[in-house]
């Protein structure tokens, strides 16, 4: 006969009311710790932290309604009377406005029983999981590069601290209380607190920098360990929902991108997961900042990882909504004016080189790691879709990024901070070249990504030392430039695989990488950190994966790109090659031209 209302206004957390929850205004708008009941209007109850189950019905007939991660997501409320139960994920109670910001969406789930069963729903607050074995998933070569067997290395110990002891990845979500309808599900960027001149903790938000739900999904994939799991379900949620930028009516460079975290060693403000905040509009140390997805940070791998496991086609969707965008960010949007604006900022600087007597190599997409991401996603495209033209594109950009015969000395890889991304080109080469064995097609192409890798492994076996032994050349000397030399094992256990007649070398390289990274973070008081995490979780090769790699993997045959046709001499740029592709370019666009899209590019970048 009563009028009962639940509402759940903050997280209910110690630091329920965190500056994480400032609006538009910076203003907090929460007004309460936890949760409150309601009996027509007077307050029966309170507490911190909701999980409801409400049942309306009578000994017939009846209805049990529950909101999944209800707390989490606040606020929330339930309220039910005598006829109606009304189930509010947007309530109004909450003492502000919903600011849903452009591209954004929100995704709840929630689930009604009409059995009159007072249980039936009970299994929500901790639904069972399926999972298969190790060595299942090992042997299936769905994700590459996975043990047979789970080994507690002192490596996979430092990972492990994700999910257990001290400041694991659900004690950061305390520490600024991610949580809200837009904040669940993203990760702590507590590293960022390194260099942050302000009162602790910063509030900074990660938005799946380095694919963070691909290394969650690695993880409770060998471990079986079901915190895994949940982490990698809320953060999977979250990319889609609030990351991943859902639009069309911003530039093509833009829509359907993937925010970058929010800025370096400054407070996240009014950004929410935007890039950075207009508080921050003067930069770090001066620096001016900029917004939007950008092609360095584009990450597809976690989301058709997590489509494999669950079968949910958004997922699926979205990471190829991905593709089409890192797509035309690298091609561009074919429109003259945009090719005008290139020659001004690409080609005259590089005439000017030329000039000076600087000699450098010609490619189309530079060796950087936003090339490698756009090589990751384009064959995370093809294994979501089966379609051969994204394998074709793949060789297309290797062709136009690398050579196997190229003079590695002007890359001015020795310039650490442009520099070291070129591991995260080499480790997409190798997602290529272990995609082309599993489907039996080592043709020319592949041996022309095959000889590139290892051109580039025999000059780090010669050249590469850890990052931190010339810390005099890093703004910032701290340990993530230890996480990343895992990369560097990583690329060269693949080289052992792909070259096994020089194996030894690559191998013993490799070890002494894995062996320093291990060393070096083993008792240091940083490793805790997110983006250190994060690094480790998805580069780190347990080494018993060589032995399965050599006794189960297709064998690579034994051959080169030269018993196919020698491919060209490595390019160089030239003054007449400059205008020779922007001439060529010029023509190809006004075969094209459109003048709508001339005309949109531009509204969108002339000031008003």
């Amino acid at each position: 006969s009563g009028q009962y209302l639940l509402y759940q206004d903050s997280s209910g957390g110690k630091n329920w009311k965190s500056s994480n929850h400032v609006n538009r205004d910076g203003d907090i708008p929460i007004v309460f710790k936890g949760y409150k009941c309601f009996d027509r209007k007077i307050q029966i109850d309170s507490g911190t932290r909701a999980t409801p189950f409400f049942n309306l019905g009578t000994t017939d007939i009846g209805v049990t309604a529950h909101i999944c991660n209800f707390w989490q997501n606040f606020p929330k409320a339930i309220k039910a009377d005598n006829t109606s139960l009304q189930l509010k994920i947007f309530p109004d109670q909450f003492s502000d406005v919903f600011e849903l910001q452009g591209g954004e969406q929100k995704t709840h789930s929630l689930f009604l029983d009409f059995s009159n069963n007072l249980s039936s729903l009970d299994w929500c607050s901790e639904p069972l999981k399926a999972r298969i074995s190790l060595d299942h998933f090992a042997q299936s070569n769905v994700m590459p590069w996975l043990p047979s067997r789970y080994e507690e290395t002192t490596l996979q110990k430092l990972i492990n601290r994700g999910v257990k002891g001290d400041r694991n990845f659900f004690d950061k979500r305390e520490t600024i209380d991610e949580y809200g309808w837009r904040n669940f599900g993203d990760i702590f960027a507590d590293h960022e607190g390194l260099e942050y001149k302000g009162s602790t903790p910063i509030i900074s938000h990660y938005n799946n920098q380095y694919d963070a739900l691909y290394g969650f999904i690695r993880q409770y994939v060998i471990t079986g360990d079901s915190k895994w799991h949940e982490l990698l379900t809320d953060l999977a949620q979250h990319i889609v929902d609030i990351d991943i930028y859902n639009t069309t009516e911003d530039r093509d460079e833009y829509n359907g991108g993937l925010f970058w975290h929010t800025n370096h060693y400054v407070n996240a403000f009014t950004c929410t997961h935007r890039s950075f905040s207009i508080k921050n509009s003067d930069g770090l140390h001066g620096r001016k900042v900029g917004g939007g997805p950008g092609k360095e940070h584009c990450y597809t791998t976690g989301l058709a990882y997590y489509f494999y496991l669950t079968g949910e086609v958004v997922f699926k969707e979205a990471a190829l909504k991905l593709v089409k965008w890192m797509t035309i960010s690298s091609e561009g949007s074919g429109t003259i004016a945009e090719r005008l604006v290139q020659f001004k900022n690409r080609d005259i600087p590089a005439i000017r080189k030329i000039l000076t007597g600087q000699t450098f190599l010609k490619h189309r997409y530079p060796l950087t790691r936003a090339t490698g991401n756009y090589i990751t996603a384009l064959v995370d495209a093809y294994n979501l879709t089966d379609d051969s033209d994204y394998i074709k594109k793949v060789e297309n950009v290797i062709k136009q990024s690398i050579h196997p015969n190229e003079d590695i000395s002007l890359r001015n890889l020795e310039n650490i901070e442009t520099g070291w991304s070129y591991l995260i080109f080499l480790q997409a080469i190798c997602k290529y070249l272990d995609v082309k064995l599993l489907i039996s097609e080592a043709g020319e192409s592949f041996f022309y990504a095959r000889d590139s890798l290892i051109h580039y492994a025999d000059w780090m076996v010669s050249n590469e030392c850890p990052f931190l032994e010339k810390s005099e050349l890093l703004e910032f000397p701290n340990h993530t430039w230890t996480a990343q030399d895992l990369r560097k094992a990583s690329i060269l256990f693949a080289a052992a695989c792909y070259d096994p007649a020089n194996k030894d070398q690559y191998v013993k390289k490799a070890r002494y990488f894995a062996k320093y990274v291990a060393e070096k973070l083993e008792d240091e008081c940083s490793s805790y950190y997110s983006r250190i995490l994060i690094i480790l979780m998805q580069n780190y090769i347990h080494e018993s994966c060589l032995e399965d790699k050599f006794n189960n993997r297709p064998k690579v045959p034994h051959a080169s790109i030269s018993n196919f046709s020698p491919p060209p001499p490595p390019p160089h740029r030239t003054i007449e090659g400059i205008f020779f592709d922007f001439t060529k370019d010029i023509g190809i666009r006004l075969l094209q031209f459109s003048l709508k899209n001339e005309i949109r590019w531009l509204r969108f970048r002339i000031k008003s």
